[in-house]
């Protein structure tokens, strides 16, 4: 029985020597396919094994404390921290989510509501009626026909009181260079006659859908 159990150990031993590379890969690949085993494999073995673990810990303490910083300087123990994945994640969350479309059309009805709350206006305006305006004004600029940096504008300016539902609809789009031209102008001031005129009609078609939408 004695020989069989040397003999059984030695062909193990064999084994794994001449395929360590294949074992290694299968236990790696069954370890991320199987976390919460592996997890609960982990927390059975240091149960079995408390008291030797800590009385190893004590007796090599700078020996743990060189391995645990190596460890979280490695890519891997990077990863493993909560703190330090979530904080990326969420970063790339937000960068992605921000960049988005849907993402720019909420960040700039923020902007607007803020605005409107500063001076006391009634907002009433969604996401919906951002989508509406932006595709009657074609995702253009409306002075210039630009197609980036897109801003909500009040067609009538806020600073003098007119609030983004003014008359039922109060909403331009202009790019960032426009809208720091206009400033508080009134349309008159900034706009030509055939704009004020095209205006008028996007604010008619714009009322249209509203109703249809009620």
């Amino acid at each position: 029985m004695k020989n069989d159990k040397i003999r059984l150990k030695e062909y193990r031993k064999n084994y794994y020597l001449k395929n360590k590379e294949k074992i290694i890969k299968k236990c790696r690949q069954y370890t991320l396919s199987h976390p919460d085993i592996r997890r609960k494999a982990n927390r059975n073995f240091y149960i079995r094994h408390k008291d030797k673990i800590l009385q190893y810990r004590k007796e090599h303490k700078e020996q743990v404390k060189f391995n645990t910083k190596k460890y979280k300087k490695s890519l891997k123990g990077k990863l493993s921290n909560k703190k330090y994945n979530h904080s990326i994640y969420r970063k790339e969350v937000i960068k992605r989510y921000n960049t988005s479309p849907r993402g720019i059309i909420v960040n700039r009805l923020k902007v607007l509501r803020r605005n409107e709350r500063k001076r006391k206006l009634d907002v009433k305006i969604d996401i919906d009626d951002i989508n509406k305006t932006l595709e009657l004004y074609k995702h253009k600029c409306f002075n210039c026909n630009a197609k980036t940096r897109l801003e909500i504008d009040h067609y009538y300016p806020i600073s003098k009181g007119y609030g983004i539902m003014y008359s039922g609809f109060n909403i331009g789009i202009l790019c960032r260079k426009c809208n720091a031209e206009k400033n508080n102008k009134l349309p008159e001031e900034f706009y030509s006659k055939d704009k004020i005129e095209e205006f008028k009609r996007i604010k008619e078609k714009f009322l249209f859908w509203k109703k249809e939408q009620s």
